[in-house]
């Protein structure tokens, strides 16, 4: 099983503060089963500016670690990236990371209270240039809340979403978890990550 969303890379953002704690995260997730980790520190311009360079050190760094105290997990780049107008071309200049620095798929994070109106645009430019935009946490988005047909617009055209498993769970709430199983019984749900930040 592969974790497609973590914050275990420590000091980058609000996820893990320290190797240690990195290295606690990597053994609950061997425990549970979880192969590999794919590293996916915030990307917010003025707030978590983490670019590909950054990430790719720090991956390197962590596996090094994993391996000297003997836990048998694989760590793979990947940053999730706040969505913005141009963001293609941070992604395409090597500045901003995609999942496994592929340049194929790139993990995206949507504004959480209100939608731009060109969403759909935006997505479709992306798709255009190649790439294949994963959604995070789209359960937890107000904006998408209030108006799930958005999300279906976008699953329609082929963008991917993935839920978190605390949502599932009901541990965001019983809104959270009950939108959470609609994607899933409709097809709108397409994979399920931890999330995890400690």
């Amino acid at each position: 099983m592969l974790d497609l969303h973590n914050h275990c890379l420590p000091g980058l953002d609000d996820g893990s503060g320290s190797w240690e704690e990195s290295l606690e995260m990597a053994r609950v997730a061997v425990a549970d089963g979880i192969q590999g980790v794919v590293c996916t520190p915030h990307w917010v311009r003025g707030a978590y500016e983490n670019n590909r360079p950054t990430i790719l050190r720090k991956v390197a760094e962590f596996q090094r670690r994993l391996e000297t105290q003997g836990i048998p997990l694989k760590v793979f780049p990947g940053a999730e990236i706040r969505l913005e107008v141009d963001l293609h071309r941070d992604i395409e200049t090597g500045n901003l990371l995609t999942i496994n620095d592929t340049m194929t798929v790139v993990l995206i994070e949507l504004p959480t209270e209100v939608l731009p109106g060109n969403l759909e645009d935006l997505f479709w430019d992306l798709q255009m240039r190649g790439f294949t935009p994963i959604i995070s946490h789209p359960e937890r988005n107000l904006a998408l809340l209030r108006n799930p047909s958005r999300l279906f617009k976008l699953s329609e055209m082929g963008v991917l979403s993935q839920v978190t498993g605390a949502s599932l769970l009901g541990l965001f709430g019983e809104r959270v978890r009950q939108f959470t199983v609609m994607l899933l019984q409709h097809r709108m749900a397409h994979i399920i990550a931890s999330d995890a930040h400690s």
